[in-house]
């Protein structure tokens, strides 16, 4: 048998329509937790805009479009500001404790991570195996194999992550926290310890 006869006999058996069904559910996959991450990143940026400007939108499009929007501006800038302002703030942050804005941090770290494996990551598809996996990059390769269950699981956390969010957001837009400047020159002498 020829080179060419066996391509043709492998390519008879091979699953196609098995394949075409786990690249479409991969396609899902991956649109659901981008989708879901980008909510989250918007709902973070209108977060820390109402801090700074409140209900003043002339400035709080100002503020999206010459910060928030801007490239070095990622989805992991953001958390580190949401950092910083609970540096800054946690006294006056009244609407969740400090353990609920521990977790809301780590939740977000977490959900960064899992965006980035799925926006960077290559779709691996086995038909055989009756699944896909995302073959990406996190201090050396890893392969991930993906399952209805975990992209749900992600998405549940998500609305969880968004709801706590959601809170500290109307905190922000509904009151109006002092900014003393002392405090600010306080935090940034002992940021560099």
């Amino acid at each position: 048998m020829s080179t060419e006869e066996e391509i043709k006999e492998y390519l008879s058996t091979y699953p196609w329509e098995k394949h075409k069904r786990f690249e479409k559910k991969a396609w899902v996959h991956r649109s659901q937790i981008l989708e879901a991450s980008l909510m989250i990143e918007t709902l973070l940026i209108a977060t820390i805009s109402h801090l700074i400007v409140g209900q003043d939108y002339p400035r709080f499009n100002l503020l999206r479009y010459l910060v928030f929007d801007a490239e070095f501006c990622t989805f992991m800038q953001l958390r580190k500001m949401l950092s910083m302002v609970f540096t800054l703030f946690d006294d006056q942050i009244t609407c969740l404790s400090k353990e609920e804005g521990k977790t809301l941090r780590s939740e977000i770290n977490n959900i960064i991570k899992i965006r980035n494996m799925f926006a960077h990551g290559i779709s691996v598809i086995d038909a055989n195996e009756k699944n896909y996996s995302i073959r990406y990059y996190d201090s050396g390769p890893v392969m991930k194999t993906i399952s209805d269950n975990f992209v749900n699981c992600f998405l549940e956390k998500c609305k969880e992550t968004h709801d706590k969010l959601s809170v500290l957001n109307e905190f922000f837009r509904e009151n109006r926290l002092p900014i003393d400047s002392a405090m600010l020159m306080e935090k940034e002498d002992t940021s560099c310890n």
